[in-house]
């Protein structure tokens, strides 16, 4: 989009009319610069409407700490998630659930503030009700966990390990096969002599961290052309370069509360149908993101694109 003269008059007339186009005009703003610059800040500021959960954490961040700015963005992306699964929030397609499962591995030097900054989010939900996948080293754990929990958050540290050990371990065979089942929703069940475990349609997000250094020692290019790696979203994140000595974020986390107390309290339904709009919507950004990342596997973008559906719910309100 180019800002010419006369289209930032238009703009400009806009928000006199209606404050709510402030925030348009801020996140076209941002992704214009951010396109031209390439400035990771600018293209998430793009991506966070004025005044939300999202906007006061990656500023909270940005004022308070020295962190990549994707780990608070995609962070809180997740806890929301999260959140909604815990309340089993779904889009119905023609009779099939789309829930907000989001998996993604990010991938930070170390000491970038990755378990810092779990840790604040965890903080920020403590007053909403969020359902958390327990800790498993094997895979019946993982199948009593999330016969627990089907439905969920999962946070898991070391993440490109558990990757290499599916492939590697005989205590972790199954388990590969058991996040399969639960990316497609479908139920896992596990027999062992008189006890049997199952986990009904699970729907889990999955925020997965690593040390971006290590992740090609762990994680083969071969492993990320199968089907079953191509399932995560990978956020590369590059060290700042405005250093700070202090953590001041904190001061932020009784606001940050508030509003996602008053956010999480405004969910009306549980399910929900796209408009005609919302279908259309999702075309245009298939064909749109089909062209800008032509050089991506297309098993992978097809993976990752259909998960789109969601903001595409989200837009049409």
């Amino acid at each position: 989009m180019a800002f010419t003269h006369k289209t930032a008059h238009s703009i400009f007339s806009k928000i006199q009319q209606d404050r709510e186009k402030y925030s348009e005009f801020i996140s076209l703003f941002c992704l214009h610069r951010g396109i031209r610059t390439g400035n990771d800040w600018d293209r998430i500021m793009a991506l966070s409407p004025v005044g939300s959960p999202l906007d006061l954490i990656v500023k909270a961040n940005r004022a308070g700490t020295d962190f990549p700015h994707q780990i608070a963005f995609f962070g809180l992306l997740h806890y929301l998630a999260g959140f909604l699964l815990s309340k089993e929030v779904h889009i119905d397609l023609w009779g099939q659930k789309v829930y907000p499962d989001i998996w993604s591995i990010v991938l930070a030097p170390s000491g970038s503030g990755k378990s810092s900054m779990e840790t604040f989010l965890s903080k920020v939900f403590e007053a909403v009700e969020i359902k958390e996948v327990e800790p498993f080293s094997t895979a019946k754990a993982f199948v009593s966990s999330i016969a627990k929990t089907p439905k969920g958050l999962l946070v898991k540290d070391e993440f490109a390990q558990l990757l290499k050990n599916m492939e590697q371990q005989s205590y972790l065979a199954e388990l590969k096969e058991y996040f399969l089942k639960a990316y497609d929703n479908a139920n896992i069940t596990r027999t062992t002599g008189k006890e049997k475990i199952e986990a009904k349609e699970p729907a889990i997000s999955v925020y997965g961290s690593t040390v971006d250094e290590t992740f090609t020692k762990y994680v083969s290019a071969e492993m990320l052309c199968d089907g079953f790696a191509q399932r995560f979203n990978y956020i590369y994140c590059e060290p700042r370069k405005d250093k700070k000595p202090f953590l001041s974020h904190h001061k932020y986390l009784d606001q940050l509360r508030d509003r996602m107390i008053e956010i999480t309290n405004d969910i009306p339904h549980l399910k929900y149908k796209l408009s005609e709009k919302a279908i259309k919507k999702y075309e245009e950004l298939f064909h749109l993101n089909l062209e800008q990342f032509e050089g991506i596997k297309y098993s992978f973008f097809r993976r990752t694109h259909f998960k789109t559906l969601n903001q595409c719910s989200l837009d049409s309100k």
